[in-house]
């Protein structure tokens, strides 16, 4: 028997045989409002406007990129110009794709229907070219329609010249522009058109989606590995389907595309892996968490998409502690789903935004470091440490329980052999400050350390922590005002560690008045900023926020001198502004008056007519700490010519040479 020849393959099968390969983001592109996924409310919309014949005059379309707001403007333009497959139709949700207009636009060569970037054209000169245009009727489709693709790159003189078309186009003229920026287009703009926001795809339905796709291109994915490129598309059509294509390539012929295959091409590491690595560093074991972190990066993982992983965890951990029923784990197998419950049974809120604030800081510094694995290592290092701290309302339990405060250091330190330092119970004039007595939250965090509260202690519990929210707490009980430091002068000998604590002064930050901040000054010992606080004319006060009249008196970096001083003295942020206003007399005005108001008097006079080749010396109370009370009633001391001045040792006479208001020569 004869064997029948082959009959010879059609005109299009071997036209489609050599024709190139399109890739899936452009073979599966919608072509209609049908075909679009996750965009319904724009769909409906259009689909009102048109059937009732209110159609806009602009449209702008936003979103992220790869999401269809350049194929959504293409199925508009068709939309508005298909005349059906009787040539009598008009404009359409429902474009039926096979008139003349419909080809034309799919083809991309519609005359009047134009397609223009503009990042490359985002000159006045392209804008002027498309306002003469619209002057002129369309070759032979319905509408003109614009597409300006990027629309945020234009320029402001372009967009000023574009304004008033758009305010008031001809009627056979419309406009659509596509941006992902839509916050850097002016207002002008965006209140001519009809905004519409195309928001992500969720994962599940890019799944499904994507499952579609690989069905019509023979292709096997499992679904795991499906639900990862979902997740790593981020919600973009186009993102997913670039990775859906990468994915089948990387399959052999005629085999299944796995989870692990796609795991190692998107270098992201096993879910399972990453729970494991969470609940290690919360347990505050860093060298657990460092050994699976390395086994991970072994494998493959991008150190970055670990610590992606990680928030992701954190997230769904805490969801599941606030709302366990509202929590919809797109594309999660029912493991993880498990790890995440006992997770969000186990942990607190605090301690699970803790994590947050730590993962997010370390995944932007691994994004930029020169070498993402240090920084990311370091990230767990400082989550494990943080895990053993006490969270806030911890501290604020203990405080109100007074908890903490008796026995939360040694009682008294080992004196020193021999004769060489202090006598016995007396601290030596450095280490005073650190004999006095912890306060309370200083020893209230010390004995939390010691017991490891926070998350490591709920991980390490052998019974399971419920997930609660932070109590509400009274601010006025909570408040905790810590002593500052004394100094004292080096002339005077500190006396023994007191039994009790002083009266606390006020923390950084309360300082009512300038009079209040001039004492903590002086108290703190910071002749620089009580030099340039002498010098100023105050204006306005407020605590944070100094307002000084500026003068030629002053410094050219007075501002910023005396701006660091501050920060320096009280540990806090000033603003330090000059004003042209007048301000009350400073400090220095007031004394160089009371000087001249001295050197006025007669006594003065007297004792100056007769010691003619005298010096007068005007001296000045010292400055009043904790340890040196003050005589403000004693009168400056009055030296003849010869005479020794007081000693440094006196504490009732300071020579400022910082300042000069003293050391009057007398007049010739």
């Amino acid at each position: 028997m004869a064997e029948v020849p082959t009959p010879p393959a059609s005109a299009a099968d071997a036209a489609k045989a050599n024709a190139p390969y399109r890739v899936l983001a452009r073979k599966y592109r919608p072509e209609t409002f049908v075909d679009l996924i996750g965009q319904e409310a724009m769909v409906r919309t259009l689909r009102n406007a048109f059937e009732r014949g209110r159609i806009a005059q602009a449209y702008l379309l936003t979103g992220v990129r790869g999401i269809g707001k350049t194929t959504t403007a293409r199925i508009i333009a068709r939309a508005l110009n298909c005349i059906g497959p009787d040539g009598t139709g008009g404009p359409t949700i429902a474009p039926c794709g096979h008139c003349r207009h419909c080809r034309d636009i799919m083809d991309d060569r519609d005359v009047d229907v134009v397609e223009m970037d503009a990042a490359s054209n985002n000159s006045v000169d392209n804008i002027r070219e498309i306002a003469e245009a619209v002057r002129y009727r369309p070759a032979g489709a319905r509408y003109k329609v614009y597409i300006l693709d990027e629309a945020h790159m234009l320029s402001n003189s372009a967009f000023n010249a574009l304004l008033k078309t758009l305010e008031e186009p001809p009627p056979h003229v419309k406009f659509i522009f596509a941006t992902t920026e839509a916050r850097r287009l002016p207002v002008t703009v965006l209140s001519r058109c009809q905004r519409f926001d195309l928001r992500r795809v969720p994962p599940a339905d890019l799944a499904a989606h994507f499952k579609r796709i690989a069905e019509a291109e023979d292709a096997t994915v499992e679904p795991e590995a499906l639900a990862m490129i979902a997740r790593a598309a981020d919600g973009s059509v186009r993102d997913g389907l670039s990775l859906l294509d990468q994915a089948i390539a990387l399959a052999e012929p005629g085999q299944p595309v796995t989870d692990e295959q796609v795991r190692a091409m998107l270098g992201v590491a096993d879910r399972l892996a990453a729970y494991d690595l969470f609940e290690a560093a919360l347990a505050g074991d860093a060298i657990a968490a460092l050994a699976q972190f390395e086994a991970m990066f072994a494998f493959g993982a991008d150190p970055a998409a670990i610590l992606q992983d990680l928030m992701e965890t954190t997230y769904w951990t805490t969801r599941l502690g606030v709302d366990p029923k509202g929590v919809d784990f797109a594309g999660a197998s029912a493991a993880e789903r498990d790890r995440a419950a006992a997770l969000a049974a186990r942990l607190t809120l605090p301690a699970l935004t803790r994590a947050w604030q730590l993962l997010s800081k370390g995944h932007g510094e691994a994004m930029g470091a020169t070498n993402p694995r240090l920084s990311a290592e370091m990230t767990l290092i400082r989550l494990a440490y943080a895990a053993n701290l006490p969270t806030p309302d911890d501290l604020i339990r203990r405080l109100e329980a007074g908890e903490g405060v008796a026995g939360a250091g040694p009682s008294s330190a080992a004196a020193p052999a021999g004769g060489a330092g202090p006598a016995a119970g007396q601290a030596p004039p450095e280490r005073a400050a650190s004999a006095r007595p912890m306060p309370a939250a200083q020893s209230v965090l010390a004995s939390a350390r010691e017991s490891f509260g926070g998350a490591g202690r709920a991980l390490q519990a052998s019974e399971p922590v419920p997930f609660r929210p932070p109590e509400p707490v009274d601010p006025a009980a909570a408040r905790v005002r810590p002593a500052p430091p004394v100094l004292a002068p080096a002339a005077v000998s500190l006396p023994p560690a007191p039994t009790s604590v002083a009266a606390p002064a006020p923390t950084p930050g309360e300082f009512p008045d300038f009079e209040a901040l001039f004492a903590h000054l002086k108290v703190l010992g910071a002749p620089v900023a009580l030099t340039l606080l002498r010098q100023l004319r105050l204006v306005a006060y407020e605590p944070g926020r100094i307002v000084y009249e500026a003068h030629d008196g002053l410094r050219d970096d007075y501002r910023k001198r005396l701006r660091e001083e501050l920060s320096r003295a009280t540990n806090r942020v000033w603003a330090v502004e000059p004003s042209a206003d007048p301000g009350r007399p400073s400090l220095a005005d007031a004394e160089a008056a009371a000087d001249a108001a001295l050197r006025a008097h007669p006594l003065v006079q007297a004792a100056l007519a007769a010691f003619p080749d005298g010096t007068l010396v005007i001296g000045r109370p010292a400055e009043p700490t904790l340890e040196t009370p003050v005589d403000d009633a004693a009168p400056p001391p009055l030296l003849a010519d010869g005479a020794e001045p007081p000693s440094d040792e006196n504490p009732d006479v300071v020579y400022d040479d910082d300042v000069h208001f003293g050391d009057w020569e007398p007049d010739d």
